[in-house]
């Protein structure tokens, strides 16, 4: 594949004990979105501050044809003010007070842009992004948001994922070096195709498909495939998705997220210590073990 991993993060082994592999990714689903405003700068210090892996942002185009980190294609559910993000440019935007609708202790907070994501990624190395291109984007402002995270020097931390695949081949097109991922609302036969048409390196679907049909994740895993499922939030969702060995959970509650796996591998050492996957100091996984992929719900995905 073109756009491959700065580690080299092996799907899961086929078979053998679940227990075995590595845990998979935190994905903070907009940030650590339950104790900040999501889509803002807390909300992504809070998910690395909490342990978080990979921070999950969605972007959408400004009429000046800037990238703009926020979920919905309005401003009106997460600022205090209203209309479409892509009837306004870069500088009405700044003006939005984007926090006090969560809690007035985060009045203030600004509508970030991809380039203050960028900046947030420098100050913490260990970091990773899943960025998710919103809608269809015109070529020029598309080649615009690569530029900047191609200049930051952060292509082997960025995932870009999409549900459209002309927006991932245009990724292909112009950014072959930055690894890609098609977003996923059902699973078959053609949706394994186009993930191999468009040369990406993930297929991330609906959390509830995988608890329906564990066997998802090894056919993935046998197209070579990475596999990060959005967005289950509670214990009892998060635990077949761990067994049925996904490689990443996005989710609301990334900290809780953190804290379960670490109960759960502790309950699982003790019982079974010879089977566990050690850690190296920095995190990475030695060979043979599943390792991290760089980067890398509340309305609609996420």
């Amino acid at each position: 594949m073109t756009g491959t991993m700065s580690t080299s993060a092996a799907p899961a082994a086929q078979g053998g004990d679940a227990h075995a592999q590595r845990d998979p990714l935190v994905i903070a689903h907009r940030g650590d979105s339950l104790v900040a405003p999501e889509n803002t700068m807390a909300a992504f210090a809070a998910a690395a501050a909490g342990g978080a892996d990979m921070i999950e942002i969605d972007l959408h185009m400004s009429a000046d044809g800037e990238g703009i980190v926020i979920h919905d294609g309005t401003v009106d559910r997460t600022t205090d003010a209203s209309g479409a993000v892509g009837d306004l440019d870069v500088a009405e935007i700044a003006r939005f007070d984007a926090g006090s609708w969560f809690d007035p202790a985060f009045g203030g907070q600004h509508v970030p842009l991809i380039g203050d994501v960028l900046e947030l990624l420098e100050r913490h190395p260990r970091v990773r992004l899943l960025l998710e291109f919103k809608d269809p984007w015109d070529e020029g402002p598309l080649r615009r948001v690569l530029g900047e995270i191609q200049d930051a020097g952060l292509a082997e931390r960025v995932l870009v994922q999409s549900f459209f695949p002309p927006v991932l081949q245009t990724l292909r097109t112009h950014a072959t070096e930055i690894p890609r991922g098609l977003i996923a609302t059902r699973f078959d036969e053609q949706v394994l195709a186009t993930c191999a048409e468009l040369d990406v390196v993930a297929c991330n679907p609906r959390h509830t498909l995988v608890a329906a049909d564990p066997q998802i994740v090894d056919q993935v895993h046998a197209a070579g495939l990475q596999i990060m499922v959005w967005t289950p939030n509670e214990p009892e969702q998060w635990e077949p998705l761990v067994a049925a060995g996904v490689d990443g959970i996005i989710t609301d509650r990334p900290d809780r997220l953190r804290g379960f796996l670490q109960v759960r591998d502790g309950a699982h050492s003790s019982s079974s210590a010879p089977s566990e996957v050690p850690a190296t100091g920095d995190g990475q996984v030695p060979a043979g073990g599943r390792g991290p992929v760089p980067a890398g719900a509340q309305a609609a995905q996420g």
